[in-house]
């Protein structure tokens, strides 16, 4: 994501750098407007990133062009603005989810070709005990549990995990969270350890997402329910 949000930078350095719309690539920044134009570039690819969910494989060159013709004055953009529309509503709609999909089904492939441990349930919740943890000890879907854990998207990303609570227990209704998190902890007992491969129709609709979790205790309801995001 480094050369992609270096790439979408160069277009707004342009602005300092090369006149008439052209511009050329920057190893370093020299002076306060190319730092300012850095800065506005970084920000750019960023926005892009987290508002449509872009991966650095969704880019080429090309992005920092349409960048630079978007700004500099007088540039010719190469595409209308109803083209650019439907370019991109086709491409979040139809092509992005089948390439993320397909990224999954890989992904999937090749951790059950590494593991033999991992095991499908009927729902499709696909899991793999680190440890039981006391089998006479066992939650059910409507007790309120205390767990660590840590959940990441199939690139590694961690999208959230105790450790924001300084790496304490998180209490929450185990009935409260997605389905394929509840389904999950209730095959380890107490103190046992899990992970698990959450498909979209068991998690949140949007990714494959993975959770390593530890049950930490089976608690009495908090006063005010905690809900992990």
């Amino acid at each position: 994501m480094k050369n992609v949000l270096f790439g979408t930078a160069i277009a707004v350095l342009g602005l300092s750098s090369c006149g008439g719309g052209q511009f050329t690539e920057m190893k370093t920044i020299s002076n306060a407007q190319d730092s300012v134009s850095y800065a506005y570039g970084v920000m750019m690819g960023k926005n892009i990133k987290s508002q449509m969910g872009a991966s650095s494989s969704d880019f080429s060159f090309a992005t920092s062009t349409g960048v630079a013709n978007s700004i500099i004055n007088g540039a010719e953009s190469l595409m209308t603005d109803e083209e650019i529309n439907a370019v991109l509503s086709n491409y979040i709609t139809n092509i992005k989810p089948a390439k993320d999909m397909a990224a999954e089904a890989t992904f999937v492939e090749k951790a059950k070709a590494k593991s033999s441990d991992i095991i499908t349930t009927e729902s499709g919740l696909m899991y793999e005990i680190i440890e039981a943890g006391d089998a006479s000890t066992m939650p059910l879907a409507t007790d309120t549990v205390s767990v660590l854990y840590t959940g990441t998207f199939i690139d590694g990303t961690v999208f959230d995990s105790s450790e924001k609570n300084d790496n304490k227990p998180m209490v929450l209704a185990l009935n409260n969270f997605i389905p394929g998190f509840t389904e999950g902890v209730q095959l380890i007992g107490k103190g046992g350890k899990i992970k698990l491969m959450i498909p979209r129709n068991l998690g949140y609709g949007d990714a494959l997402r993975m959770f390593e979790v530890e049950l930490v205790d089976i608690t009495e309801a908090p006063a005010a329910g905690v809900e992990v995001k």
